[in-house]
């Protein structure tokens, strides 16, 4: 059975409702994962900093209430930072990624701190405090 070309009518008209389907479904399909991957990377970008800080500052105080146990020392004793590092209790010095400082002196039973500390904003998630 021979089969007649299509006519280039014919074929246009047979290929432009695919090509229309594909770019709606495309530009469907990015509207919809684009929010979702912004939104995923910018709520990071802003906090990590500060998430980095806290998790410093609680390595900071397990240190401090470590090093109290082992000495016997009671709540309110004060203990330079160069005696908890390189010991059994912080492999290196803590440094915040936001450029905060740390104290040199920590005070058995009260939480370290960070000099940006809650940085005075709205936004409790880029603050630089233990809870």
């Amino acid at each position: 059975m021979l089969s007649t070309p299509l006519r280039p009518d014919d074929a246009a008209a047979d290929l432009l409702p695919r090509i229309l389907v594909w770019t709606i479904s495309v530009l469907a399909g990015t509207a919809i994962v684009l929010p979702l991957v912004t939104l995923r990377f910018t709520s990071n970008c802003g906090s990590s900093p500060s998430k980095s800080c806290v998790a410093n500052l609680q390595q900071l105080n397990s240190a401090t209430e470590q090093w109290a146990m082992d000495n016997r020392r009671n709540a309110g004793m004060r203990v330079p930072l160069k005696a908890l590092v390189g010991v059994a209790y912080i492999k290196n010095t803590p440094t915040c990624r936001a450029g905060g400082k740390y104290p040199v002196l920590l005070t058995v039973g009260v939480n370290p701190t960070c000099s940006i500390g809650d940085n005075r904003t709205r936004d409790p998630s880029d603050d630089h405090v233990l809870p």
